[in-house]
């Protein structure tokens, strides 16, 4: 069995978002199929997603006189927001 770990380097504007992220198409890396260029990338575009929607789920609210999701829905967004700190 061959355990020789290899480092692949794609560029970030390979990694496209609207919603979600994906793999521009066309990558291609010297020695791998597309399918595993694919596979090798799908965990951390899952992880880029997961992170983009929590940001976007937790960013400050506009507190005013229509606010009405309440104090523990905020503390609750606070929390999010300090454990994505961790991962910026």
């Amino acid at each position: 069995m061959n355990n020789n770990i290899k480092s692949v380097c794609i560029h970030g504007h390979l990694f496209q978002t609207n919603q979600s992220f994906h793999l521009a198409p066309g990558v291609c890396v010297s020695g791998l199929s597309p399918e595993t260029v694919s596979a090798a990338c799908q965990i951390i575009l899952d992880c880029g997603t997961c992170y983009h929607r929590l940001t976007d789920f937790s960013s400050p609210a506009v507190i005013d006189s229509f606010y009405r999701a309440g104090l523990i829905f905020q503390a609750f967004t606070v929390a999010i927001r300090r454990y994505l700190q961790y991962y910026r």
